[in-house]
């Protein structure tokens, strides 16, 4: 309900054009085919109940969630509407009546399309919704005049419009849900009037408003309600039908093709003439019509406040911010501002490299082309005379010191002092300034020399009489309420003395200035505020210290360059953006930030100034003047929470919406979590965490959008995900899953119970089961049975080589050498683990298709950890093959692979290898095709040295033999395919290796 408020007061300020602007300058992100949208002529954009983002086009329709865009295929992908049904059910409307809804990660077809493409010719859809009961209402734009009504039963029921019985067009806006209309055309007769009825959800009357007609063709009608009154459109004309029975009515220049609530405003989008935002007299606000030439078919409000526009012609657009904003409209303003004075609030100056400028009644004046680089300061004093302290580049300048005469209304004269820090005023008649290390002062009432220019009253070095400067020049230069002045310099932070000839250092044992000053200010409680160049702010009473503001305390960053006090709180420039603090309390110490960075649309960080003007706070920065409008709103904004879903269990294969427990086997113990967190103003700060367990309170940081949990002991684990994003202190609630791994069979009672009697039978069918083996063997060929053993004894060998042992044990080495002993624990385990899997699996002449590729990722990620960076690889099967239910000849491929590695991928020099297994179904056999980008046979060094082919690859050989071993030899290719690859230049560029498998699909487990 927060939020709610939020944005509609936020949106309300667009009514308050402030009469500094000159041209607002919004930012806007726009999406197109490049980023992932299926095509640029977008229909319609709609946030679901869970808050994705959808955009709709002629040529399908993507889900985004401020990272990824998701393409789904539609039985007609040119959608022109979306809706959401009391059931999160999401509705595709088709031009053509073909209706989809996407459920639970999946897309359904309307059950009753047959029934719509049967009865309705040539209906063409211009709007849709869904009734509470499950029921559709359709308007048609077609030729036959006509809506229709679908009930939920599928009964589709036809209200022709177009009648001679009555001299007026009527419209019934009819309410669907609480603060939401549909509207449709009921009668359509004639130009002479308009019927405009307010219905409720049963139908019935409960207002009638009448309004002359509009003499021209339209094909397009909608509606909005703020609470109070309804907004409704038709062709051009916009009408607000209030509460009272009275209407006030709107013409724009072109067709209206979407209306969109917009808190105390309305934002309007037509045919080829973009979208304004207008206030709720219907009245357009300033600077707000924007998108000229284009059709903008819908609009939305996210969850951030972030406004998105769909357009006809160029894609979609996201506005982050409609409260931050450039000035444009003049060179002047545009370039990097040095900067500002705000003169009694309604004028402004400003400063950059060409002069001094005013910008008063959106009007830029230039006043002054002198000294222009380098402002340090603009100040106005009572008498109206401006002061600019600047450090001029000419070398060629003598003087310190000058007053220009000027012609303007708000002051005569600029007084140009040469100075590296802001001017201060200690009396009267006296201006006080820093050069460098030399202490200026001036009576800005003497009279100048026969130049025009001001001799000081005293010029001297602030270290003559102070042992504890060094006479480098000052960083800060900053005088306090009781006149006190403070200077630093890169390390040291000093005060001077009543006659402002020599400096003292301030608590010079402390090591916190040695970070340098850059900046002070004191706040109205007398609180001072020091700006550290890389420690953040400190808060100081009196000489105390009571506080550090830093980034671990929520600070955006802790190099800060300026500050600005306003009454409770405390604005910081840093290197990342503005921070600002507000006290509730100076003893104790309680204070919350809120940050205003690039995802609030501010997205240059060469801050040099912040004043306040007119209610709104102004930033001077190295791309021009940026406006805050009406800060308050934006810092009172609660924190959106960040949605975050689960949306994939690799193991797990139902719908993950309401999971909030799975089961696995031990054997299949290894699972996989993918998860998404919605945001589309801060994606790249999005943080994911997670813990396992209640009893585990400490969170873990995961890197991307997938977690993976594997040998997972039996037993029951809580697992806890959250995602945040800090500079906003937002958070996501904290989703939960059970995962129960299952014990394995031989840990089961009842298996150890059977395990007494299955021996005991065991024992009686043994004989049997001897005799039976004993027979089968005898019966094979002494020399093919002879030659398979020799086979897959030397195929196991083979299978773990020793330059491979050799190398991983060499790795392993190093890392405890180098005291990585976790990276060597790891290593290790992963090696055993291999070993010990190569024996097993080496005792089966078939094994699962599952424990194939679970063997070559293993032995391949083993590879990666020993030579790290150097590739990638993917494993795919085909989807017609059960993999953990299909056999084939073991360990056939792991060789294959290996040669890979060692003659192709290792010798790679400008590019990474990627080794690509592909399992295909290829009539009775399963053909195995390894691809590799490596330096190719050619170029390899074991092709040079005549091993890998000239003289056969040994494992390579094993392979060929066990292949016209197999059964059905005969009937299959038993020679491996070897194919050089070569790029379009002809050079080499990898290799590939093809054989046949003959493969087992088994019944049970």
């Amino acid at each position: 309900m927060k939020r709610r408020i939020y944005f509609m007061v936020m949106l309300a300020l667009l009514q308050f054009c402030s009469a500094l602007a000159q041209q607002k300058e919004l930012k806007f992100r726009n999406f197109t085919q490049e980023d992932g949208l299926p095509s640029n002529e977008a229909y319609a954009v709609f946030r679901d109940s869970r808050d994705y983002i959808w955009m709709a086009t002629d040529q399908g329709v993507v889900r985004f969630n401020g990272s990824r865009m998701e393409h789904f295929t539609l039985p007609d992908n040119v959608v022109f509407k979306i809706r959401e049904d009391e059931q999160g059910r999401i509705w595709f409307f088709s031009h053509t009546g073909r209706l989809s809804y996407f459920l639970k990660e999946k897309i359904y077809p309307y059950r009753y399309n047959d029934s719509i493409a049967k009865y309705i010719n040539g209906m063409l859809i211009s709007d849709a919704c869904i009734t509470p009961e499950g029921g559709l209402k359709i308007n048609s734009s077609g030729g036959d005049y006509s809506n229709y009504d679908i009930s939920p039963e599928g009964h589709i029921q036809e209200f022709i419009y177009l009648t001679r019985e009555k001299n007026y067009n009527t419209f019934s806006l009819i309410k669907t849900s609480p603060g939401s209309f549909f509207a449709r055309r009921t009668t359509f007769n004639s130009f002479k009037e308009w019927r405009i009825e307010v219905r409720d959800e049963k139908g019935n009357i409960q207002n009638i408003y009448k309004s002359p007609a509009v003499s021209e063709s339209f094909n397009h009608i909608g509606c909005t309600f703020d609470g109070k009154n309804i907004y409704f459109f038709a062709g051009r004309v916009l009408t607000r039908l209030n509460a009272d029975g009275t209407l006030l009515t709107k013409k724009f220049p072109s067709d209206i093709l979407c209306i969109q609530n917009a808190g105390e405003n309305i934002w309007i989008g037509m045919i080829k003439n973009g979208a304004v935002l207008v206030n709720r007299n219907l009245k357009p606000l300033e600077d707000m019509h924007i998108f000229p030439g284009l059709g903008i078919s819908s609009i939305m409000v996210d969850y951030e406040g972030g406004t998105w526009f769909s357009s006809l012609e160029r894609g979609v657009f996201y506005l982050k911010n409609i409260q931050i904003y450039n000035l444009q409209g003049d060179e002047a303003i545009v370039q990097p501002i040095s900067r500002m004075l705000n003169v009694n609030d309604s004028v402004l100056l400003f400063t950059n490299e060409n002069g001094l400028y005013e910008l008063t009644n959106k009007k830029v004046s230039h006043l002054l082309s002198e000294y222009n680089e380098n402002v340090s300061d603009l100040v106005r004093n009572d008498k109206g005379t401006i002061f600019m302290a600047c450090k001029p580049t000419n070398t060629k300048i003598h003087y310190t010191a000058k007053m220009v005469p000027i012609n303007h209304s708000i002051s005569n004269k600029v007084m140009v002092i040469q100075s590296s820090s802001e001017i201060y005023f200690p009396a009267r008649n006296r201006i006080i300034s820093l050069f460098g290390h030399l202490l200026r002062g001036y009576d800005p009432d003497m009279s100048t020399n026969d130049k025009g220019m001001y001799v000081p009253l005293f010029n001297h070095s602030i270290g003559k009489n102070g042992s504890d400067y060094q006479g480098v020049n000052v960083t800060m230069f900053f005088m306090d309420s009781k006149q006190q002045f403070w200077v630093s310099t890169l390390f040291k932070l000093f005060t001077l003395n009543k006659n402002l000839d020599s400096v003292t250092a301030f608590k010079p044992g402390s090591g916190i200035f040695q970070k340098g000053v850059t900046h002070m200010r004191q706040m109205k409680s007398g609180l001072y505020v020091i700006a550290l160049r890389f420690g953040g702010v400190l808060l100081m009473k009196d000489t105390n210290i009571i506080g550090n503001i830093t980034e671990d305390k929520g600070l955006l960053s802790n190099s800060v360059k300026y500050i600005l006090p306003q009454d409770d709180k405390l604005w910081i420039a840093t290197a990342k953006g503005i921070s600002v603090v507000h006290f509730q309390s100076f003893d104790p110490l309680r204070y919350t930030i809120t940050n205003i960075g690039k995802n609030d649309g501010l997205d240059n960080f060469n801050i040099k100034q912040l004043i306040a003007y007119q209610g709104n706070v102004l930033v001077a920065t190295g791309n021009g003047i940026y406006v805050i409008e009406k800060p308050e709103v934006l810092l009172n904004r609660p924190p959106a929470q960040i949605p975050l879903y689960i949306n994939k269990i690799t193991y797990y294969k139902g719908d993950t919406l309401d999971v909030t427990s799975i089961s696995v086997p031990y054997s299949n113990n290894r699972v996989k979590i993918g998860y998404d967190a919605i945001s589309f103003n801060s994606t790249d700060e999005l943080h994911y965490f997670y813990r396992l367990n209640k009893t585990d309170t400490t969170w873990q940081t995961i890197t991307g959008t997938e977690l993976l949990l594997e040998n997972l002991s039996p037993g029951t684990y809580d697992l806890e995900l959250k995602a945040e994003i800090l500079s906003q202190r937002r958070f996501s609630q904290i989703c939960k899953l059970t995962i129960i791994v299952k014990e394995p069979w031989w840990q089961n009672t009842w298996l150890k119970t059977g395990s007494l009697l299955l021996l005991i039978l065991g024992g009686i069918t043994f004989y049997k089961v001897r005799v039976k083996t004993i027979t089968r063997k005898a019966n094979l060929s002494a020399v093919q049975k002879t030659k398979m053993l020799e086979l897959e004894q030397t195929a196991l060998r083979s299978q773990m080589n020793p330059h491979f042992i050799f190398n991983s044990l060499t790795s392993i080495q190093q890392l405890i050498l180098s005291y990585k002993a976790e990276q060597a624990n790891e290593h290790l385990v992963k090696f055993a683990r291999l070993i010990r899997k190569t024996l097993e699996l080496s005792a089966r002449p078939y094994i699962r298709i599952s424990e194939e590729k679970e063997y070559l990722e293993e032995y391949l990620v083993l590879e990666q950890m020993r030579i790290p960076g150097e590739f990638e690889f993917r494993i795919e099967t085909d989807e017609r093959i059960d993999i953990f239910h299909t056999e084939i000849p073991n360990m056939m491929l792991q060789p294959i692979v290996e040669n890979c590695i060692r003659h192709g991928i290792k010798h790679l020099e400008h590019r990474k290898g990627m080794i690509t297994i592909l399992l295909g179904l290829t009539g009775t056999v399963i053909r195995c095709t390894i691809t590799d980008n490596g330096i190719g046979r050619d170029h390899s060094p074991a092709n040079r040295s005549n091993i890998f082919f000239r003289q056969k690859s040994y494992g390579m050989e094993i392979v060929r033999k066990r292949l016209e071993l197999l059964p059905g030899a005969e009937e299959r290719n038993t020679i491996p395919e070897i194919n050089d690859l070569y790029d379009k230049d002809g050079n080499p560029a990898g290799t590939k290796v093809s054989i046949e498998l003959p493969y087992k699909i088994i019944t049970n487990d």
